[in-house]
């Protein structure tokens, strides 16, 4: 009986940090930043899926510091999508654990 009460608390506390990683991914700023090169020239939007499509706006030149954070948003928002990854792959193991006769 030990062993399936640490599977549990195991458990409720991978869907507790899964609330709390898609939490974090839901405060990301949506989009991603692409550069365009027109007549020799670099311009900035902003691409997001709205309705099923690909929408680009348009955001004009941006500092160094703007586009560096874009880019650091990006990389979190891919490693928190590999960390929901890993969690819900482990909590459908714990389910399963959890279920056997232990």
């Amino acid at each position: 009986m030990f062993l399936k009460d640490m599977l549990k608390e195991e458990l409720a506390n991978s869907r507790r940090i899964q609330a709390d990683v898609e939490g974090a991914l839901r405060k990301l700023p949506p989009g991603a930043l692409v550069r365009k090169k027109v007549g020799g020239r670099v311009y900035c939007y902003l691409a997001e899926r709205k309705a099923g499509k690909v929408v680009f706006a348009y955001l004009g030149k941006l500092p160094a510091g703007e586009i560096r954070r874009y880019e650091e948003a990006k990389q979190r928002r891919a490693d928190y999508r590999k960390q929901l990854r890993d969690l819900k792959r482990q909590i459908r193991y714990l389910e399963k654990a959890i279920r056997l006769k232990l």
